[in-house]
């Protein structure tokens, strides 16, 4: 993953095999009826850029997933409406995702949850 000026992001994870084991885990976290819905969409949204699957797109891709399970609660329009508010705060859901990524943050993810929220 990129930012705007082209500087490294976010590099993902290396090898086929992690690849499907981190995506089958974050198919199951998203199902699980047991979490707050809205808390599994982001966190979903999250593993999968996380991960970063593919060479290139991962960032649509992820958005378009996260459009997709929002649609579930949203009208399209307003889940369609995802991708371009992220891309007006994105300084904001980069540093977001830094912050989720940080070692010594553990995975806390409230920050990231709280700015997803507020593009959408």
């Amino acid at each position: 993953m990129t930012d705007g000026s082209n500087s490294a992001v976010h590099k993902g994870v290396y090898g086929e095999d992690e690849i499907k084991s981190r995506l089958s885990v974050m198919l199951d976290a998203s199902t699980d009826d047991s979490r707050p819905w809205l808390v599994s969409a982001f966190m979903a949204h999250f593993m999968v850029e996380h991960t970063h699957p593919f060479y290139d797109s991962n960032g649509r891709f992820g958005r378009f997933l996260l459009a997709l399970k929002l649609r579930q609660v949203l009208s399209a329009p307003t889940a369609l409406s995802l991708s371009a508010q992220v891309r007006k705060q994105k300084d904001k859901y980069y540093k977001a995702f830094a912050h989720v990524e940080n070692p010594l943050n553990r995975g806390e993810a409230t920050f990231l949850l709280t700015i997803c929220s507020l593009c959408s």
